[in-house]
């Protein structure tokens, strides 16, 4: 300036704000055709002469931030000739900075928001960019607050992980808090089919007795029976047994399951006679019973 003091051009060059009599003398940097700035930094409008606005700064403003993240400029030039540059600028892609640095932790840390951020205020199209720095510069703060960026999509997910980030005090008790009541409510669930299972084998245990009382009240009845018929007349067991397997399956003609045990029971009288031949013709009448009362082992 008049007074000595030096600006820094590479910013503003679409709007100067300059008093009415410098105007004349400056407005030709900002004039269709015409470049001006530091080449390196310069968006493809820029060098291409074609009109500049706010995201021809915003764009100059994410070269800096790359080189400063990163140590190197967007561009990775074949040659080093102002043709290879304005070639890289107007039509090579830019590699993400995750990938241009060599220290993982750095990496991890530019992965994300920060490649999203950069790779959006560094679009060849002037419309793609961000509207201005400012805009630009609350991404950035969006980012270190933990809070959803606007150049990301916007998702579900990434809000969800985001959100989650901020609080994660509060998601770490949370998470503590549900752990606590679903191990209750897991060992409560357990209880209940612990002490359903006792119910049911109870249960069994108790149809199981019932049965087992059923059948010696019908054994005693069947001996009654027999004895009351060959009362005031001598009998040998062996003529008790054959009369006993004469009547019986008349006797339970409405209960198989009772019949089959019965027969059983003659089975295994008979055998104590050694008269495996009744043995064998009652365990074979006693499995007919068994299948008719739908029991399939005996």
């Amino acid at each position: 300036t008049a007074n000595g003091t030096l600006k820094v051009v590479d910013f503003g060059l679409a709007q100067f704000d300059v008093a009415a009599q410098d105007l004349a003398s400056v407005t030709r940097l900002t004039d269709p055709g015409t470049m001006a700035g530091t080449p390196p930094y310069m968006a493809p409008e820029q060098l291409l002469g074609k009109p500049t606005g706010p995201r021809t700064d915003q764009f100059a403003f994410g070269v800096l931030l790359y080189e400063l993240l990163t140590g190197q400029r967007p561009y990775k030039l074949q040659r080093d000739t102002a043709a290879a540059l304005e070639e890289a600028i107007t039509e090579a892609d830019v590699p993400l900075a995750s990938a241009r640095v060599a220290d993982p932790r750095l990496a991890r840390a530019l992965r994300g928001d920060i490649d999203t951020i950069l790779a959006k205020a560094l679009k060849k199209d002037l419309g793609e960019r961000y509207p201005s720095v400012e805009s630009m510069a609350a991404d950035i703060a969006r980012h270190l607050a933990g809070q959803p960026v606007l150049a990301r999509p916007d998702s579900f997910l990434y809000r969800a992980t985001k959100f989650v980030r901020r609080h994660s005090a509060g998601m770490a008790a949370g998470a503590l808090v549900f752990a606590s009541l679903t191990a209750g409510v897991a060992g409560t669930l357990i209880e209940a089919l612990r002490a359903e299972r006792l119910a049911v084998q109870a249960q069994e245990e108790r149809d199981d007795a019932l049965n087992q009382l059923k059948f010696a009240e019908a054994a005693e009845s069947f001996m009654r029976f027999l004895l009351s018929e060959s009362s005031g007349k001598p009998f040998t067991t062996a003529e008790l047994l054959a009369r006993a397997n004469e009547v019986v399956d008349t006797q339970y003609a409405n209960d198989a399951a009772l019949r089959a045990r019965m027969q059983l029971m003659l089975a295994d009288l008979f055998g104590e006679l050694r008269d495996y031949k009744q043995v064998v013709s009652v365990l074979e009448r006693a499995k007919t019973s068994a299948d008719a009362a739908g029991i399939f082992s005996l």
